[in-house]
């Protein structure tokens, strides 16, 4: 209990930079966290992504033969997948209510073909992806398939320049988080060096003597974990607001390794310290 009362007492000392350290690790772990379930979902948010890129399949006939055609194309295809099919008058009626006019009225007939609503697979590659499409168009009985290629290559871009970005800062956070916590080691340090040396002269062990500093920096450790865990938990009640119903949570590990590692670094470097103060105390 002695030990709980010093590190209160050494945590109480340097107040404001334990505050300061504790955010930092916090907002350290939560950007870690948030990373851990971007890349654990990844798959999905990407077929969440690319399902909603608009892709189509227009016909001149909407006969068996050629729907039988263009499945057995679709099923061969690594792309694109069947995501339904739309009629003319479904269309002229999905026009209206968009518009609020009457295609029929206006031209005097529906001009909208038989459409087959595509959809775009998450790893499909752009290469790839053109030899599909040309492959329904050349199909008989289809008049032209249209993809938004331009938005699915800006998705890709988008994608390798956020995580790039997220990545970045990530890095930036976690050399802020070590400055912190070496600062926050000398300070701790020299805030129980006269207590230590006492103790020293008087046979304590090293790890002893590394006792009150170790939880004076646990519990700043403890604190940004549970901390960063809020986030990440209001994360995991958005997959539905994402269009991802299946989404996984994020994982705990690089919270508890976020904040274990440090600590075991600052233990040693601490142990060799009072270690060597011991040394000197005899």
């Amino acid at each position: 209990m002695i030990w709980w009362t010093e590190a209160l007492g050494l945590l109480a000392r340097s107040r404001s930079r334990s505050l300061l350290l504790v955010l930092v690790w916090t907002l350290t772990l939560t950007l870690c966290g948030a990373l851990g379930w971007t890349w654990r979902n990844s798959p999905r948010l990407r077929e969440a992504w690319t399902s909603r890129v608009p892709a189509e399949c227009y016909l001149e006939q909407a006969d068996a033969p050629t729907l039988a055609a263009v499945r057995r194309t679709l099923a061969n295809s690594r792309t694109l997948d069947w995501a339904g099919l739309l009629d003319p008058a479904q269309a002229a009626a999905e026009f209206h209510s968009g518009f609020d006019l009457d295609v029929v009225e206006l031209l005097g007939e529906n001009p909208f073909p038989t459409t087959v609503l595509l959809r775009v697979r998450p790893a499909a590659e752009l290469a790839q992806l053109d030899r599909d499409l040309a492959a329904l168009d050349a199909l008989p009985g289809v008049s032209g398939v249209h993809v938004e290629r331009e938005l699915l290559g800006e998705l890709g871009t988008g994608l390798r320049r956020a995580g790039r970005a997220a990545l970045a800062v990530l890095a930036l956070f976690i050399l802020l988080t070590a400055a912190l916590l070496a600062a926050a080691l000398r300070s701790l340090q020299r805030a129980w060096a006269a207590e230590a040396r006492l103790l020293a002269q008087q046979g304590v062990t090293p790890f002893t003597l590394c006792q009150p500093v170790l939880l004076a920096l646990a519990l700043p450790a403890l604190l940004a974990a549970g901390l960063a865990r809020l986030p990440l938990v209001l994360l995991e009640w958005l997959p539905g607001r994402l269009g991802l119903p299946g989404a996984l949570p994020a994982p705990v590990w690089p919270l508890w390794l976020g904040a274990l590692l440090p600590l075991a670094a600052g233990g040693l470097i601490l142990w060799r310290r009072m270690r060597r103060l011991q040394t000197e105390g005899a």
